[in-house]
């Protein structure tokens, strides 16, 4: 396994896929008694009796990634489509509605991150990560994104905010645009788990 994980952050660049990858492969070694057709098959039937489909899916993408390292392409398995997942949702109106809310409210921060969401329909992960030298004129270019770069325009409203939020973030000098602004974690960029975005988009 650690000749594994050595092979996988040489070949994958983000961080994410390697740990996904290589706990697929961990948990597959700590199942079966050998690498054989039959002990697949029996790790796959204990997948389908204890996890989601979603979960099952991603975790035969990454033991399929196993197979390939190990030269074994007999040994792949056949992914299941991917179920939608429903989400609440809310229409246009309503966004509207919120990011007024919280504008009038003096929550700026929140107020920004959500016209952002509205504007340029950021991932979480792409917010959080966000710094005020991706910036050009009235377009940011986000980095290390899921699809690489990505760039997006800004409009009027999110530019006079942002340069509003300069005047008002305690920490103008940040490289990040978002940081905790009090508490015990102030100075520090908001946390990579996205917690704080998911609970205002």
């Amino acid at each position: 396994l650690e000749e594994y994980r050595l092979f996988l952050r040489v070949k994958y660049r983000k961080k994410n896929s390697q740990i996904r990858y290589y706990n697929s492969a961990e948990k597959y070694l700590n199942y079966i008694q050998e690498i054989n057709q039959v002990e697949t098959q029996r790790y796959i039937i204990h997948l389908n009796n204890t996890q989601k489909p979603n979960s099952v899916t991603s975790n035969i993408v990454g033991l399929n990634r196993f197979f390939e390292y190990l030269k074994q392409p007999e040994l792949r398995v056949p992914t299941l489509s991917w179920k939608p997942i429903r989400r609440r949702t809310i229409n246009r109106d309503q966004i509207i509605q919120l990011i007024q809310h919280v504008k009038k409210n003096y929550r700026f921060m929140d107020y920004l991150i959500m016209l952002m969401v509205r504007d340029l329909d950021c991932r979480n992960h792409e917010i959080i990560k966000s710094q005020w030298d991706w910036i050009q004129g009235d377009t940011i270019t986000f980095h290390d994104c899921k699809t690489g770069e990505t760039t997006g325009r800004l409009t009027r409203e999110l530019q006079d905010a942002l340069t509003q939020w300069k005047t008002l973030t305690r920490y103008p000098n940040h490289r990040n645009i978002f940081v905790v602004q009090q508490g015990c974690f102030r100075g520090n960029p908001l946390s990579d788990n996205g917690w704080y975005i998911h609970l205002l988009s």
